[in-house]
């Protein structure tokens, strides 16, 4: 059977179209923006940035580390309010609130209302649901983020399930305790690169 082609116009200009062959967003030539916190952070060396070379995207990036999914949100309500505009827009974040007291269903909620305005602008979002932190934070840590790690994985797993309308990208797993840096919880520029083929492999393509 022939998976449906469909096409979604951006504020009805033909040159901003974006495309879908089942799970795979075509980004080669689009206005794409990234929201979120430390693990998009890393300018010029991301790997949004290896992915914007690769399909020759206009990349814009609004992350900024150590915020939380609420600033997130309200971020990007902004970026549209000046007038701005994205063909797609990758949604990352919710590790600070985990580490923090927000509550598993509001993270979720705030993520699912930046797809929503995504949406509303149209543009396609992509949800990244990041990487395994059991398996490549955890044994690099003090105990005292053992919860807040198990938090996370919990959080990862809701936004598989529940966020709807997106292009959710399932956490990356092929990780281990060698895959971050220092600190122990972020990737290093070393390992950006396997991370954006990650993304590529599994929800881009040209």
């Amino acid at each position: 059977m022939v998976k449906p082609i469909y096409i979604i116009a951006t504020a009805g200009i033909l040159t901003g179209l974006v495309m879908f062959m089942g799970n795979k967003v075509n980004v080669k030539g689009k206005r794409v923006a990234v929201i979120g916190d430390s693990h998009s952070a890393l300018y010029g060396s991301g790997w949004q940035d290896v992915l914007s070379w690769k399909y020759g995207f206009e990349l814009n990036n609004l992350a900024v580390g150590g915020k939380s999914t609420p600033w997130m949100l309200e971020t990007l309500k902004k970026f549209y309010s000046d007038g701005n505009t994205a063909d797609v827009v990758f949604i990352y974040g919710g590790a600070n609130d985990s580490f923090g007291n927000a509550k598993l269903e509001n993270i979720v909620k705030n993520i699912q209302d930046m797809v929503d305005l995504v949406r509303s602008h149209s543009g396609v979002p992509i949800v990244i649901s990041g990487f395994n932190y059991e398996k490549a934070v955890r044994p690099k840590v003090s105990s005292k983020y053992y919860n807040g790690i198990e938090r996370y994985r919990q959080l990862q797993k809701l936004i598989e399930k529940d966020i709807k309308r997106a292009d959710v990208l399932a956490t990356w797993d092929d990780v281990d305790e060698n895959t971050t840096g220092g600190d122990g919880f972020h990737l290093p520029t070393s390992k950006q690169k396997l991370f954006a083929d990650y993304v590529s492999k599994k929800i881009l393509r040209a």
